[in-house]
């Protein structure tokens, strides 16, 4: 995740709304060798390629319903105080892996006059590889600070 990080990859338009080919990155990967990025929308095409093999959503099967009626709720205040709930009960992979994800995701966010990338360009993409309804991703884009205020990333 470091590759998308540095402030050129975080202003390059469209990542993760472009999809190259990254058929040779995913060998490398699956033969436990160090992939060679060719640019960020590689890293970005593999990162999520990662996400939607994952034998279980990274909320899990078992408090996915309850995270999508946390973000259901009318309340900015309650929606995100039970959403800070249910993550400390996920695994703490999934947990850790989320912060960083969403952390960086807002990050590119921050970016968007640059980069082209709104919280709604991100709902839209992130939807169908999450599984999840774009509510609950708008939750997660727009407030990772409050739900992972533990986590940060570095500069």
């Amino acid at each position: 995740m470091n590759n998308l990080r540095n402030l050129e990859t975080l202003d390059q338009e469209g990542l993760y709304r472009v999809s190259p080919s990254v058929e040779e990155l995913r060998n490398a990967v699956d033969n436990g060798e160090e992939p060679s990025f060719g640019d960020a929308y590689q890293a970005a095409c593999l990162l999520k390629l990662f996400i939607r093999e994952l034998p279980e959503s990274l909320f899990t099967e078992e408090l996915l319903d309850k995270f999508e009626h946390a973000a259901q709720l009318k309340s900015i205040a309650e929606c995100l105080g039970r959403l800070c709930e249910l993550i400390e009960r996920l695994p703490a992979p999934n947990k850790f892996f989320l912060a960083y994800f969403f952390l960086h995701l807002h990050e590119i966010t921050q970016r968007q006059e640059r980069n082209k990338m709104t919280i709604a360009k991100m709902c839209f993409i992130l939807q169908p590889l999450f599984n999840v309804s774009q509510q609950l991703l708008n939750a997660f884009l727009q407030n990772p600070q409050i739900l992972f205020p533990n986590v940060s990333l570095k500069k």
